[in-house]
């Protein structure tokens, strides 16, 4: 090999290295996994997933001057049973507690919300910007809220498998009702320009509440 050419080559190698690590450096583990060599640490994410309503398939449909009718509610399930267990340990019991107060205050937030959706006011019309601003902000507090179930740090122990076990169940109850939610939002925005403009508040919804990179300690439980 030319000499120039492994010169060159080993050039490149140290620029990639340095840029990696910078990346590192200004990163968060947004992976959820204690980072390397720091066993008893989290990391919150920098950025939530984009709360978004999904697209129907199919044509463009134009904007009417009355508002379409709201879709018929499906019926949900009953909630998990997040009893605390006979038994346990005083940091398991109350983190049954927290999660139960969780999940309640989080209940209540989509019931609000589905209560109040701005159904007669066209989201294409400036007048209604700012139900729908709010909206958006209340869906994006929801979606923060379930990603944030306590606690925020694992267990080995057997009461804890069992508790993640029953969060889990209440995360997936409660993303089953913000879909509910979202399927009445869908049949709001049912024009292109009606689906553009709900993007663009969801967009600065969550311009305007950054999530920051978070890290603590975690003992385990």
């Amino acid at each position: 090999m030319d000499p120039k050419d492994s010169d060159r080559a080993q050039i490149l190698r140290r620029r990639a290295f340095f840029v990696s690590s910078a990346l590192t450096a200004l990163g968060c583990n947004s992976s959820g996994r204690p980072p390397e060599g720091q066993p008893s640490s989290a990391t919150e994410p920098t950025a939530p997933p984009t709360v978004r309503v999904p697209t129907p398939a199919g044509p463009t449909a134009t904007t009417s001057a009355t508002a379409p009718p709201a879709p018929e509610e499906e019926p949900l399930g009953a909630a998990p049973d997040l009893s605390t267990p006979p038994g346990v340990s005083e940091i398991t019991a109350q983190n049954y507690k927290s999660l139960r107060e969780a999940v309640a205050e989080i209940r209540k937030q989509i019931d609000e919300l589905g209560g109040s959706l701005p159904d007669a006011c066209r989201i294409t019309d400036q007048a209604c910007d700012l139900q729908w601003r709010k909206l958006a902000e209340g869906l994006l507090d929801i979606d923060k809220s379930i990603r944030r179930l306590p606690p925020r740090c694992g267990g080995s122990s057997d009461e804890a498998k069992a508790y993640f076990v029953k969060r889990d169940a209440a995360r997936d109850d409660l993303q089953a009702r913000v879909a509910a939610l979202g399927k009445r939002i869908r049949a709001l925005v049912a024009t292109q320009a009606e689906q553009e403009r709900w993007e663009a508040h969801q967009v600065a919804a969550k311009q305007a509440n950054p999530e920051p990179c978070l890290k603590f300690a975690c003992t385990d439980w």
